[in-house]
């Protein structure tokens, strides 16, 4: 970031929250925060803009289980 090379910062954010390791991932939010906090808003956008976007896992519905012992209607006896 010194450098003003957020192409740079970027690459290494995405291959610390690519490795296997969970240390790497924490490294990159790390940097992150720091990021956030000491650089001014241009390069953040620029960073931001070199990263890929995100491939998300898709979601897996709830499964709720119904009680079929107690109805809609039933109300706590307090």
């Amino acid at each position: 970031m010194f450098l003003d090379q957020p192409d740079g910062v970027a690459s290494i954010l995405e291959k610390l929250l690519r490795s296997e390791n969970k240390d790497d991932a924490m490294m990159a939010f790390q940097i992150a925060f720091d990021l956030i906090e000491n650089e001014h808003q241009a390069f953040l956008l620029s960073v931001r803009d070199q990263l890929s976007s995100p491939k998300l896992k898709p979601e897996t519905p709830a499964i709720t289980e119904r009680n079929p012992s107690v109805s809609e209607d039933t109300q706590m006896a307090g």
